[in-house]
């Protein structure tokens, strides 16, 4: 019969051979299936049970033109767990191949199949279909939705601008914005309706916008957005009031600015709004449409030539990812940020061997703290020589520009110790490279645990000392307890194997007796 310990080892042992001789597979998903020409789409490549980027996988169907390489991240994740002696071992080994796909044409775009070549052999995933709708191109009006930073890191804020472009007027009437007042053109963005983003601290859209209302509508170029409306007088996009069945949209002026592209003079209209990610991930905003009549000259009467326009602007993904593999420290927190301190102490300066003890970490700075996790105290240098430290039980709450962690530590022998520096690394966003900084050591004073030694028979420790908690071999034996001089042991009923078959053979002995008894007993009443 094996061990119960020594079943779960071997178990544990079997889970790891068939996880890691798992055939790999591939698996392709795109972010979005429907798109405008124009736009484009990520394409996540996750190659399971290997975590190797030797060989980047291929598309069968995609042009070099329509496909760009992002890059890749580790994603392998491990875990055990032990509930009534069942083991459950969780092993993930996985790397993610990112793309950018931006198809040529209008119509269906297949990717086709995508294929890698892995030291077990080719494996290959059906690839996906996107359907992609066309969209008129004008040389006087463009739309579009466009980000600086198409990929950032946690905590990092963005911006996204949302900005039409129209062709400015001939000379003379070059100064004269080419929206009629009145007419405003109409825009239709998705995101800037406001609802919440999982994973995005959201800007201030009703401030925002409130900012933007026309103070003069009908007498300047403004535009309307999705169905922002208003009641009455009222020129707040959130306060109603006078006649409520007098509905109209809201006039939005955007800032106009004049600006040239390719040697042509254009007057751009935008709006920008700031967004902060707190998780990893991709996050897409429009497309926008723009519809209405805009200005494209003056007939010989001075009335305007007006024209019906129609156009889409590309939607934007702004990709959020981790800190570069290259280059990350042991001691990585997973903050990233422009600066970071590290302040440690223990409870106390004194104690025994044995004494559990709390150590406390402070985390601070210009740092993300959404992902910043406690160093592993284990892996610090040193830090296991002297210290037992208990990884497992650790305590963390929020505190001014970052956060605390407290630790249980035990010191394990005697003597003046110390407690060494622990060391944590961010990814300093303004330097672009990994940082690490560190506590100063801890000194730490530890005497030796109190011992109880037995006290011997005339009543001292083997030391001479009195007040022992043992009793001695000669103390007396309590009232009520009897004893024998000469034979103090206790002494046996039956011995030998005589007796004890004497003993075996009695009770049914006695049943029989019992048994002719009243039969006889029962004749003679007969």
């Amino acid at each position: 019969m094996l061990p119960p310990a020594f079943k779960t080892f071997l178990l544990f042992c079997l889970l790891s051979v068939a996880a890691a001789q798992a055939a790999p597979t591939l698996r392709l998903s795109v972010d979005r299936t429907r798109i405008y020409l124009g736009e484009s789409v990520i394409a996540n490549v996750t190659l399971e049970g290997s975590r190797s980027d030797r060989d980047v996988p291929v598309f069968a169907q995609a042009g070099p033109d329509e496909i760009e390489y992002l890059g890749s991240r580790d994603n392998s994740q491990h875990s055990i767990v032990i509930i009534n002696g069942k083991v459950t071992r969780n092993d993930f080994e996985g790397r993610v191949f990112v793309y950018r796909l931006t198809p040529a044409a209008a119509g269906v775009f297949s990717t086709g199949a995508v294929s890698v070549q892995t030291p077990d052999g080719i494996v290959r995933a059906s690839g996906v279909q996107i359907e992609v709708t066309g969209v008129e191109t004008r040389p006087d009006i463009a739309a579009s939705v466009s980000c600086a930073d198409q990929t950032v890191m946690v905590d990092s804020p963005f911006t996204i601008v949302l900005a039409v472009s129209i062709r400015a007027l001939p000379e003379p009437n070059a100064d004269f914005e080419p929206v009629m007042p009145g007419q405003p053109l109409h825009l239709e963005a998705a995101y800037l309706n406001g609802a919440e983003v999982k994973g995005l601290k959201m800007p201030d859209l009703e401030g925002a916008l409130n900012g933007l209302v026309s103070r003069r509508p009908g007498r300047e170029a403004a535009f309307t957005i999705n169905e922002y409306q208003q009641r009455g007088m009222s020129l707040g996009l959130f306060d109603f009031g006078g006649d409520p069945f007098a509905a109209r949209p809201i006039q939005f002026r955007l800032p106009p600015k004049k600006v040239k592209r390719d040697g042509t003079n254009y007057w751009e209209y935008a709006i920008g709004l700031d967004y902060t990610p707190t998780a990893e991930g991709d996050y897409t905003f429009g497309p926008v449409t723009v519809k209405g009549s805009i200005i494209q000259g003056a007939r010989a009467d001075g009335t305007a030539l007006m024209d019906e326009v129609f156009v889409v602007g590309p939607a934007v993904t702004v990709r959020v990812v981790p800190p570069p593999e290259e280059g990350r420290p042991d001691y990585f927190v997973g903050s990233v940020g422009k600066s970071m301190k590290a302040s440690a102490s223990l409870d106390t300066s004194r104690c025994k061997v044995g004494d559990p003890l709390t150590l406390t970490l402070d985390l601070t700075g210009e740092i993300s703290v959404s992902n910043l996790r406690p160093p592993i105290l284990s892996l610090q240098p040193g830090a296991s020589e002297d210290f037992r430290v208990y990884d497992d039980n650790i305590e963390s709450e929020s505190i001014a520009g970052g956060k605390r962690f407290k630790y249980r530590v035990r010191p394990l022998r005697a003597g003046t110790l110390e407690f060494p520096a622990v060391c944590a690394a961010y990814f300093n966003t303004a330097t672009g490279a990994y940082e690490t900084v560190s506590t100063d050591p801890m000194p730490l004073q530890v005497e030796e645990t109190t011992r109880i030694a037995a006290v011997s028979s005339g009543g001292e420790g083997p030391n001479g000392e009195e007040g022992s908690l043992t009793p001695s071999a000669s103390a007396r034996i309590p009232d009520g307890i009897l004893s024998g001089a000469a034979d103090p042991a206790p002494r046996c009923l039956a011995r030998g194997p005589a007796a004890l078959a004497a003993l075996l053979a009695g009770a049914p002995g006695l049943w029989l007796l019992v048994v002719v008894l009243r039969g006889l007993a029962g004749r003679l009443r007969r």
